[in-house]
This record gives C-alpha cells, sequence and structure tokens, in this order.
C-alpha cells in the first residue's frame, strides 16, 4: 500500500512485527537505521515481545573450554557454528545463562579479581557486576535467574563467613568448610546487593550449579549429609529445601522451564541388554517442588 504519495508505506505495527522476529545480530545492526528504531530496541516491551518469539526457536548449545578459554556455539546437530572471542583475558566461569544473557565470574577482569560479569555474547555488551566485601573469598556458590513477573535478573551467592574470617585473621583455613552460612542476593534493576536472612539453610553445601526454571533457582546440595534440592523463589526471594529420598540426582537440567532431575550410573540388577559397562541416565521432570 502507499501514502499520498509515491513512496511505499508499511503500518508501524508491521514493521514491528517484522523486527521482532530477527535475530538479535541484526537488530544491532538496524540500529544505525534510524534513531526511532534504535530507541525502540531498548524498550522494555519490544524486549520481552522479541524473546517471546526467538526463546525455544532453534536452540543452541554454549560449550566452554576452561583449559582452552574458548567459547563455542553449537547447533543440535553438535556442530560447530561460531567460536566465540571471549572479552576476558583470564579464565573465567559460567555461573548461568538466562535469555541470552551469561552470568560469569572471571578471574581478572579490568584489574578486579573475580570480577562478576553479565555477558551478552550477541551484541558483545558486558556488564560488570559490583563488588561485595565478601567477594575476595573464593568459597562461593552462585545462582542467576531471571523473573517474568518482576521483570527483573537477580543473582544469589552463597559463602562461608567462617573461612572469611580465618582469612582476615591470615590463618590456615585449608581444612573443609563445613558448608555456606551467608547469602545474598544482586538486582539487575536496582543496581544493589542486599543480605538475606540465611535461617534454616545452615549448614548446606552444594554438588552442581544453580539452574532457573519458571522464576526459580535451584541447587542441588546436601544438609547434615542428606541429599536436598535449595530453591529461591526470585519474587518473594524466599528459600525452601525439599528432601530426596533414596540415591541423590547427579545433574540438574531444565526441559521445557521445568526442572529435571538425571542420575547417571549403572545397573546390573537387571539383564536387558545392557552389559556392566554400559551407563544408564534416568531423568525426572518435576512441575511443581514437592518431596522427590
Amino acid at each position: 500500500m502507499a501514502n499520498g504519495g509515491d513512496e511505499p508505506f508499511l503500518p508501524p505495527e508491521i514493521i514491528i512485527n517484522i523486527l521482532k522476529m530477527l535475530p538479535v545480530k541484526s537488530l544491532v545492526r538496524f540500529q544505525c537505521v534510524c534513531k526511532e528504531w534504535k530507541n525502540l530496541f531498548i524498550t522494555p516491551s519490544f524486549i520481552a515481545e522479541h524473546l517471546h518469539h526467538s526463546d525455544h526457536k532453534n536452540p543452541f548449545l554454549l560449550l566452554h573450554d576452561y583449559y582452552c578459554g574458548s567459547v563455542r556455539l553449537l547447533n543440535q546437530n553438535m556442530e560447530t557454528i561460531e567460536i566465540l572471542s571471549i572479552p576476558f583475558t583470564h579464565d573465567l566461569k559460567i555461573i548461568g545463562s538466562c535469555n541470552g544473557l551469561l552470568c560469569v565470574r572471571a578471574t581478572h577482569y579490568h584489574g578486579v579479581s573475580r570480577s562478576l560479569c553479565l555477558w551478552n555474547p550477541a551484541t558483545r555488551k558486558i556488564r560488570e557486576i559490583p563488588q561485595t566485601t565478601d567477594d575476595y573469598c573464593s568459597i562461593c556458590a552462585f545462582g542467576f535467574g531471571f523473573s517474568s513477573i518482576v521483570n527483573d535478573y537477580k543473582i544469589v551467592k552463597f559463602y562461608n563467613q567462617e573461612k572469611r574470617k580465618k582469612k582476615e585473621e591470615d590463618q590456615d583455613f585449608t581444612e573443609a568448610i563445613r558448608g555456606y552460612d551467608g547469602v545474598e542476593v544482586y538486582s539487575l534493576s536496582t543496581g544493589l546487593w542486599k543480605e538475606l536472612e540465611f535461617g534454616s539453610l545452615h549448614p548446606i553445601r552444594f554438588r552442581t550449579t544453580a539452574v532457573s526454571a519458571d522464576g526459580t533457582m535451584v541447587w542441588l546440595g546436601k544438609k547434615d549429609l542428606n541429599p536436598v534440592l535449595v530453591s529461591f523463589d526470585l519474587v518473594t526471594e524466599v528459600f525452601t529445601i525439599t528432601p530426596i529420598d533414596g540415591v541423590s540426582p547427579t545433574y540438574l537440567g531444565v526441559w521445557e522451564d521445568k526442572l529435571t532431575l538425571f542420575w547417571r550410573g549403572r545397573d546390573n540388577s537387571v539383564d536387558d541388554g545392557f552389559n556392566s559397562t554400559d551407563v544408564r541416565l534416568r531423568l525426572l521432570v518435576l512441575v511443581n517442588l514437592g518431596r522427590v
């Protein structure tokens, strides 16, 4: 269709519908088309719509080689489609990923040891998270997630205060810690850390990195030598401990935004064609957190 002149014309709503279906890299290039588009791409409503259309389409696997310091992007056929350049000069640990953002902990970044950063590989942008009083303590556990209800990304950090005190007093603190006893949360919307009540979590230890599903972070850990799931509601900022009956899972994962537990091991009790060297993988999808 056309307006009063001879120039082709598309209604704004059609243009927006087209733009929100494009990949992030295309939107980055199109920022220079006009100021209106540049401003559009950073509005919360457009970001939410773009995420809704792009989520779960053509999923990719991010593979981080700790020793080589490279990050590869793999497709569903496990083929490398891109090798990402790491904007960090030293080793990094990927804490979690959510909506295309990576939460990483770099050994050294811009002169700061053990920096915590949010990295968008598509746009190449990095946001450094402010330091807290306990950042120099290496004995920490983290979680990273997003809540669509409050429209906010949050980072949870567990640490050991006794370990910190021994470091401050320059004592020998090579003994095994008895678990974490302090926790704080960072909100991307406010840019601030705040201490949370540890309460009944003490003493807790974690076996896996946290996963985030449906507005909840979950860790696999042990409390008083018993396997448990520790979940954190990103809206209420309340922790829940779920006991696990039987053998503890080996891994945590997410499938269709639902928490998934994986058991990896050998089972020779049943002769069904598997030999003793076969490794089995069993999974359980949880709709709601409860007793496992």
